[in-house]
């Protein structure tokens, strides 16, 4: 997850307004799936801050 997180912020990718950390979300979900790696694995980090907080 991280590896593919971080190559997405590479490649120009952010997730600081909702309009963009759905376009993230959605290119990520998309590598995870081709990747063959279960959503299910990863943590429900929506609502979370960039710090990390609820």
């Amino acid at each position: 997850l991280l590896v593919v997180h971080g190559t997405l912020h590479l490649l120009g990718y952010d997730h600081d307004t909702p309009e963009r950390r759905a376009q993230m979300w959605g290119a990520q979900a998309r590598a995870l799936t081709t990747l063959g790696i279960p959503l299910d694995y990863v943590p429900a980090l929506e609502n979370l801050t960039d710090d990390g907080h609820g």
